[in-house]
C-alpha cells in the first residue's frame, strides 16, 4: 500500500470521528497514546491472526470519544523491538507513517498479516506459578483478544476472497414530492451512485446484493438511515448509452460477478415524510457498504452529495451523474 493511501485511509477514520459516526472497521485498531509495548505484541498478534492476511491499521494519537488528541513521544524502533521479542519466531511485518491532522501528528502502524499464525510468548511462563503453557495464539474478537480455538485456527487455512478497489465517482440523489397513500406529503428519494471497480486477484468477485447495504443522512435533518432495493449492474443496466460498454461487470438476479475493472452502478431508493422543501441548502452523505461472497470485510464507500437547484416539477436534486465514463 502506498503512503498516500494509507494517509487517505487516517484522515477518512478522522472523518468519520469528527461526524460522530462509527469506524465500522475490524481492520483498525485506535489508541490515544503508546501502550506498554509487551502488552501490544499479544492485541498485534490477535488482530494480525484474525485479519487472515489483511493489512491492519493501528492509529496512535486518534481517540474515538476525543477525536485527534496526537501521539506522544516514542522511540518506534525501539517499541517494536520489545514488541517483536514476544512472538515466538516471526511478527508481522511493519511499516510507519508519521501523519499530519489539523495541528497534530498521528502514527499509522501499518501490518501485514499474509503470514499468520502469529504466536506470543505467555509472560507468566517463567514465573511463580505460571503454569505449564509457554506460548499463545491469540485471536481478536470484537475489541477483546482471546486465546484462538480450533474453529478460528481451521480459518487460517481457507484463503478470503481479496476485497476489490472501489472508488466512488460521482452520484446523484432525486427527492421527488408525492401524496402518500393516507394523504399525506412524502419524499420518494432515488440514489444513483457511479463506482470504479478494480478487483486485486485474477479471481472473479461476486458481490450478493443481500450483502450490501446504502445509507443516507443530512445532519441535523435526517439521521443515518438505510435505503432499500439495492442493485448493483454495469452502465447498461441502467442506462441506455452510446459509449463502449465493459464485459468484465455482468449483472445476475441476485449478484453482480466483476471479472476485471469497469463502472459500476448502485440504485437505491427510500420513501420518508416531506421534512424539506426546494430551500434546502445541506449536503447529504452516502455510505455504502458491499462485502463480497468470501469475505469477511466489507468495502466501505462514503460519498457527500452537495445541493442543486430544484428541478421544475419540485424534485430536490443532490450531485450529479456522469454517465459518458467508461
Amino acid at each position: 500500500m502506498k503512503s498516500s493511501e494509507v494517509e487517505r485511509w487516517v484522515h477518512e477514520i478522522v472523518e468519520r470521528l469528527k461526524a460522530g459516526q462509527p469506524l465500522e472497521d475490524s481492520r483498525v485498531e485506535l489508541k490515544s497514546a503508546w501502550i506498554n509495548a509487551e502488552k501490544a505484541a499479544r492485541r498485534i498478534a490477535g488482530h494480525a491472526n484474525a485479519a487472515r492476511s489483511d493489512l491492519i491499521l493501528w492509529v496512535v494519537g486518534l481517540d474515538e470519544k476525543s477525536g485527534v488528541v496526537g501521539a506522544g513521544r516514542e522511540d518506534l524502533a525501539e517499541w517494536w523491538a520489545r514488541a517483536k521479542e514476544q512472538f515466538d519466531g516471526l511478527a508481522p511485518d511493519l511499516d510507519s507513517y508519521d501523519v499530519p491532522v489539523d495541528d497534530k501528528t498521528v502514527v499509522a502502524l501499518l501490518f501485514v498479516t499474509d503470514r499468520a499464525p502469529f504466536v506470543v510468548k505467555n509472560p507468566a511462563y517463567s514465573g511463580k506459578d505460571g503454569g505449564p503453557v509457554q506460548f499463545e495464539v491469540p485471536w481478536r474478537e470484537g475489541t477483546a483478544t482471546r486465546s484462538a480455538r480450533r474453529a478460528d485456527l481451521l480459518k487460517l487455512l481457507v484463503p478470503l476472497q481479496a476485497l476489490p478497489k472501489l472508488e466512488a465517482r460521482s452520484g446523484a440523489v432525486c427527492a421527488h414530492p408525492v401524496t402518500g397513500p393516507n394523504g399525506n406529503r412524502e419524499l420518494k428519494w432515488k440514489l444513483t451512485l457511479q463506482l470504479y471497480v478494480e478487483p486485486t486477484s485474477e479471481k472473479p468477485v461476486t458481490i450478493p446484493f443481500h450483502k450490501c447495504t446504502v445509507t443516507i443522512e443530512m445532519p441535523g435533518l435526517l439521521d443515518r438511515t438505510p435505503m432499500t432495493n439495492l442493485l448493483l449492474g454495469p452502465v447498461n443496466s441502467f442506462f441506455v448509452m452510446r459509449s463502449r460498454i465493459s464485459s468484465m461487470i455482468v449483472r445476475m438476479q441476485d449478484e453482480v460477478r466483476v471479472s476485471g475493472p469497469g463502472m459500476l452502478y448502485m440504485q437505491a431508493d427510500l420513501v420518508t415524510p416531506a421534512f424539506l422543501d426546494e430551500n434546502h441548502v445541506l449536503e447529504v452523505c452516502i455510505i455504502a457498504s458491499l462485502l463480497p461472497a468470501n469475505a469477511e470485510h466489507a468495502v466501505l464507500i462514503e460519498k457527500r452529495l452537495p445541493p442543486r437547484p430544484p428541478e421544475t416539477d419540485g424534485t430536490l436534486v443532490w450531485g450529479e451523474l456522469d454517465v459518458n465514463e467508461d
